[in-house]
């Protein structure tokens, strides 16, 4: 499970870990009270601020998601207080980010790193 820490735009967990091929299931439950915000993994060896600010781009009425290659799995722009189950197959062996595309929020901190083995 996964979270945001309430009042700053930070996950909970910044650094997750799974194996290479794994069927995952994510939980990602927004706790600000305010502040919408999203789960976003990039491919590896993207460049996650590229893909924060073609999500930026795309729009809220898009959810701040690109349509990209470099998105492997994202949540739905979440509201305050909503949460979502994600599911997804671990990529290949290395390491990923995961960030918040929400404009701002990867540029404050908003990210973390899904360590595939």
């Amino acid at each position: 499970a996964v979270g945001t820490v309430s009042g700053e735009w930070l996950f909970d967990q910044p650094a997750l870990q799974a194996r290479a091929g794994q069927a995952v299931t994510l939980e990602f439950t927004n706790g600000s009270k305010t502040q919408p915000h999203n789960w976003v993994l990039v491919s590896g060896g993207a460049d996650a601020a590229a893909v924060s600010i073609a999500g930026a781009s795309a729009g809220e009425a898009a959810g701040y998601l690109p349509s990209d290659a470099s998105v492997l799995a994202s949540t739905r722009l979440l509201k305050g207080g909503e949460r979502e189950v994600l599911s997804f197959t671990a990529p290949a062996a290395g390491t990923y980010a995961f960030i918040c595309t929400v404009p701002g929020h990867f540029e404050t901190g908003m990210a973390g790193e899904l360590v595939v083995e």
